[in-house]
Formats: C-alpha cells, sequence, structure tokens
C-alpha cells in the first residue's frame, strides 16, 4: 500500500521512525518529507523551498491509498500543515487514519479513523 505520513514538522523523527516500520511491513512511504523539508527547518524563509515542499507534499497524497495522520500535539497548540494534508485527503476521497486525539472536527469525517497508538493504525491497515 502506498501511505503518506502526516506529522508537525516537530515530530519529524517520530513520523520518520514510524514510516520505517510501514515500510518494514512492504508498505511505500509516498513522499518523505522529514529529509526533503530539512532543509527548510532553519530560518530565514526559503520562499522557493517551501513552495517545491508544498507541491510534492500534494503529489505524495495524490498518490496515495491511505493518509496517516500522526496527531501528536495538544487542541490550540497545533499547527496547520496536517490539517491541510487531510483535507486534501479528504477532497480526493483517500481514506485517512488519525493517530492520538481528535483536534479538529473533520477527524470525525467519514473515511478518517481515529485510533490512539500506532499498533491500532496498522491494525487497521491490514484490516
Amino acid at each position: 500500500m502506498r501511505i503518506y505520513v502526516a506529522a508537525p514538522w516537530a515530530d519529524c523523527v517520530h513520523a520518520e521512525k514510524f514510516a520505517t516500520t510501514l515500510e518494514d511491513q512492504g508498505h511505500t512511504i509516498t513522499h518523505k518529507w522529514w529529509v526533503a523539508e530539512e532543509k527548510g527547518s532553519n530560518y530565514p524563509l526559503d520562499k522557493d523551498l517551501f513552495r517545491q515542499c508544498a507541491i510534492d507534499d500534494f503529489v505524495a497524497i495524490h498518490t496515495a491509498d491511505r493518509v496517516i495522520v500522526l496527531n501528536t500535539q495538544k487542541r490550540g497548540e497545533e499547527t496547520s500543515g496536517k490539517a491541510v494534508e487531510t483535507g486534501i485527503a479528504l477532497a480526493l476521497r483517500i481514506p485517512v487514519i488519525v493517530i492520538g486525539k481528535w483536534t479538529n472536527i473533520f477527524h470525525y469525517f467519514p473515511g478518517v479513523k481515529l485510533v490512539e497508538t500506532e499498533e491500532e493504525a496498522l491494525e487497521a491497515i491490514r484490516g
């Protein structure tokens, strides 16, 4: 299965580890943004780099069979990138699995499965 892993930039190491687990189980990660966007993690902002990263993420979601969101931030402290990625997936009717607590009304949208652990997410993919 082709999977896009969304997460806050602050949790890029977590995203990379979870993606490795998915790959070890035979899945393909559609875009390893934590590698590509590392160049942009230092300021000043590089608008051209960020524009390309946004395009790459957008295309990677289009090619995914599933989007998995590592929703590690508390409500009110979340960043917006993973919410946009979730919205793109929903618009394309790509199933979304959110790991963690809900922080967005669209986590209850049809096609979204909310689970508490990575193990539950892996089980949902298998099932």
